[in-house]
């Protein structure tokens, strides 16, 4: 799964389809959940978990970091080229991208934002 991310970093500015490129968050998003999935359960109850997720590229520098509640994405997430600049962000809402998502350029200024649809 880490090895499928450091291809999408190195290929994901390359792409012009907002709806490609939604597919390729879509998919590290789920890479981040099945790698962190974790639930508690207690006399049957399922109790609400919410911690900070953080990855790393093989090389060891930061990959992505955010909030996971429930097995969800949730907050505020972003992903790191690994030359450590910020390459994408944005806000999770129980597992769904909502609000504006930024992507930034090699040297991390805003390259192109997008506004998810509710």
């Amino acid at each position: 799964m880490q090895e499928t991310g450091v291809v999408f970093l190195t290929a994901v500015f390359g792409v012009s389809s907002t709806d490609h490129t939604n597919k390729i968050i879509n998919f590290l998003c789920n890479s981040f959940i099945m790698a962190t999935k974790k639930t508690v359960k207690s006399k049957g109850i399922k109790k609400s978990i919410s911690k900070t997720v953080t990855s790393y590229h093989k090389d060891g520098t930061l990959w992505g970091r955010g909030k996971m509640k429930d097995d969800q994405m949730d907050g505020y997430w972003e992903w790191f080229r690994k030359t450590g600049t910020i390459m994408r962000s944005g806000h999770f809402d129980k597992g769904k991208q909502v609000g504006e998502w930024k992507t930034y350029d090699q040297d991390g200024k805003v390259f192109k934002v997008t506004k998810m649809k509710p």
